[in-house]
């Protein structure tokens, strides 16, 4: 490393003290001598100052530019390979998919247009969750998130979830939605069961009938409208089996239902970039998790004040 930056100070400035013409002193400062020739003005001359550098001079020039060269090439061959080799697999925005064995859907006969949709009745039995905080300093401790407690949340209606700040209202629906994730700081540990029409429900059968809202609009890009929003956000979630006009349309149909028709075409915006109004973007952001149809939608805080929601069969 310390060659190659050697070589790139050296292709900078040989050229000031050397010259083009790679004469036998260089370039020639301000000796105080009227003949430059003199011996004593060899410390005025470019090649000795060159010297005192350590600076090579012949050939320098051509030499350095074919370091940076094969530098530059190297490097681009190295990115050029670990881009062909490492494969990032993107799947968190992906179509909820289900088993055939887990669906919430009653069997029809293939005349039928539309499929007749269950309600389901979200149950928490005994549920409870802990964090067990690992440090390498001083030993791990365990802290109670929420303590075991059994509810119920009826279909067909809006499930809200009060109180104070740090009462474990996010937590309780980021377990809902299982995205509680652990890491080597903090291990998430929940007990007790959720249970989906009164029977014991996965984690992957949650997931399939669970969106869950934030509460920010992080996401959200601020460089696009609220309808390419919609739309972007409706081709990557919908099934493949729906076409880009369908999809389009359901876009569409969500958006009038938001009641995003008047800000269709202005910028999401953030902090330096104006746009839409909170409230406006908080809607955005509910659209973008109702494009799928969810059975259960999941809304932290989402006006803006310490409530959390769970609405069951919005649709």
């Amino acid at each position: 490393m310390q060659s190659s930056h050697f070589y790139l100070f050296s292709a900078f400035v040989i050229n000031e003290f050397i010259g083009n013409d790679n004469s036998a002193f260089g370039q020639v400062y301000d000796c105080p001598l009227a003949d430059k020739s003199h011996p004593e003005c060899a410390l005025f001359t470019g090649r000795y100052i060159a010297k005192s550098l350590s600076l090579r001079t012949e050939n320098s020039i051509w030499h350095s530019v074919c370091v940076i060269t094969a530098f530059i090439l190297g490097w681009f061959s190295l990115s050029a390979g670990a881009l062909a080799t490492i494969r990032v697999s993107i799947d968190a925005v992906g179509p909820h998919q289900t088993k055939p064995s887990e669906t919430l859907v009653e069997p029809q006969t293939q005349q039928a247009s539309r499929r007749v949709v269950l309600p389901v009745k979200v149950g928490l039995r005994n549920y409870a969750l802990k964090v067990q905080v690992r440090s390498i300093y001083r030993k791990s401790a365990v802290k109670t998130i929420l303590h075991p407690m059994c509810a119920d949340f009826t279909p067909g209606q809006l499930n809200i979830i009060m109180g104070p700040s740090g009462s474990g209202k996010t937590s309780l629906l980021a377990g809902l939605a299982d995205r509680l994730k652990s890491s080597f700081g903090s291990k998430y540990k929940t007990s007790g069961t959720i249970t989906l029409n009164d029977a014991n429900a996965s984690a992957r059968l949650l997931k399939s009938v669970t969106s869950y809202v934030a509460q920010d609009d992080d996401a959200l890009m601020s460089s696009l409208t609220v309808r390419e929003t919609l739309r972007y956000a409706a081709r990557m979630r919908l099934p493949s089996w729906m076409s880009v006009i369908e999809k389009d349309q359901r876009a569409w149909e969500v958006l009038l239902k938001m009641g995003l028709k008047d800000c269709a075409d202005r910028l999401v915006g953030d902090d330096s970039k104006k746009g839409i109004s909170g409230g406006e973007k908080r809607r955005v952001s509910i659209a973008t998790q109702i494009l799928t149809d969810p059975r259960i939608l999941l809304l932290d805080e989402v006006c803006f004040v310490a409530v959390a929601c769970v609405i069951i069969d919005i649709y």
